[in-house]
C-alpha cells in the first residue's frame, strides 16, 4: 500500500494529497499527441519528471485492472513479459455496487529511460491503463497516464522543489488538475 490505499495515482492523490504534484505532458493541457513532435515532447518531458521522482532504479511497477472481481485480467505492457506481474490479492478493492473490483498486480521493474520510454508513449495513447512506479528507497512514486503524470514525493521541500523545476508543465487550476 502507498499512503494507506491500493497502488494507483488517483487513489493515491486522493490518500495523500500533500505529496502530489502533477505534470501534463503538452502545452496547455493537450491531452493525447498528435504528431511525432509531440510524442517527442511527452518523452522528453516524463523522462525528466521519472528521473527527478523515481530515478536510475530497482523499482516496482504496479498495473491496475477494474471489472468482475472472479476475472482477473493479464497484466499487458510494452516492453514487458506478463509473467512477471503478480496478482496482489490481499490489495484488491471490491465495490460493493456491482461486484466489480479494483485489482492490483505488481513486478519488479528497473527504471531507466529504455525501459520508460515504451511505457511513457502506451500511457500517452490511453494503452496501459493505471500504472504507477515506486522507488521504496527514496519514498516516491510516478504515475503517467494520458495527458500527464501524478508524482508522489515524500517532503515539502522536495514538492516545492518539484513545482520550481517544472512549473511551465504544471495546471494552472488551484486544485493542480
Amino acid at each position: 500500500m502507498i499512503g494507506g490505499t491500493g497502488p494507483a495515482g488517483f487513489l493515491c492523490r486522493a490518500s495523500i494529497p500533500d505529496r502530489w504534484i502533477r505534470i501534463h505532458s503538452l502545452p496547455e493541457s493537450k491531452r493525447y499527441p498528435e504528431d511525432e513532435s509531440e510524442r517527442t515532447e511527452i518523452v522528453r518531458r516524463h523522462l525528466i519528471v521519472a528521473d527527478d521522482a523515481i530515478g536510475t532504479a530497482n523499482c516496482i511497477l504496479f498495473a491496475t485492472r477494474f471489472g468482475p472481481s472472479k476475472n482477473p485480467d493479464r497484466v499487458v505492457l510494452p516492453g514487458l513479459d506478463s509473467s512477471l506481474f503478480s496478482h496482489l490479492d490481499a490489495l484488491t478493492i471490491e465495490e460493493e455496487d456491482e461486484g466489480d473490483s479494483i485489482r492490483f498486480f505488481g513486478a519488479a521493474f528497473r527504471s531507466s529511460p529504455e525501459n520508460l520510454r515504451p511505457l511513457i508513449l502506451a500511457s500517452a495513447e490511453d494503452a496501459t491503463g493505471q500504472i504507477l512506479i515506486a522507488n521504496f528507497d527514496r519514498a516516491t512514486a510516478y504515475a503517467p497516464y494520458d495527458g500527464g503524470a501524478g508524482v508522489f514525493l515524500p517532503t515539502q521541500s522536495e514538492l516545492a522543489a518539484a513545482r520550481r523545476n517544472w512549473a511551465q508543465w504544471l495546471s494552472g487550476r488551484e486544485d493542480g488538475l
